[in-house]
């Protein structure tokens, strides 16, 4: 991983915090919206990209003295995200939609959008794809800080 990649990987570290600190919970959530199979695979996809966050955070504080990290710690993180970007596949994008205008929209084309390309770009060493990745996932993340009240609503 080039050094670049490596400055980037921390920012967006930084950035995804975001998803651990306003991730989605049931309470507030209708029961018709958390009982859905679909919407169970939002929530586990919510999940997956908050623990890879919540571990990316932690490797970048155990190795703040240091601009590397172990290629090993930094895999861990990927495979979460592919957990994510599993459950986030087998979400019905129409019934996000239903519930919330452009709800659907925003998670196919900024959140899944996002990891596959932040996937591609780490396993093919390849940074554009990494860091358009990244923008992505951060564009999701505003989108889906400044509408969470709503969505809790739902």
């Amino acid at each position: 991983m080039t050094n670049s990649m490596k400055k980037y990987y921390r920012i967006s570290l930084s950035i995804l915090l975001l998803f651990f600190f306003i991730g989605i919970n049931t309470p507030g959530c209708s029961k018709d919206f958390g009982s859905n199979k679909y919407i169970k695979h939002f929530l586990n996809s919510i999940n997956h990209a908050n623990e890879s966050t919540d571990l990316g955070n932690s490797l970048a504080l155990k190795n703040s003295n240091s601009l590397t990290i172990n290629y090993m710690d930094l895999e861990g993180v990927v495979q979460l995200r592919k957990k994510a970007l599993y459950e986030a596949k087998l979400v019905d994008i129409n019934l996000l939609n239903k519930d919330l205008e452009g709800f659907g929209d925003h998670y196919r084309d900024e959140f899944i959008k996002g990891l596959e390309l932040y996937i591609e770009g780490w396993e093919h060493y390849d940074r554009d794809k990494f860091i358009t990745g990244q923008i992505l996932l951060d564009k999701w993340g505003s989108w889906y800080s400044q509408n969470l009240k709503i969505i809790r609503s739902l």
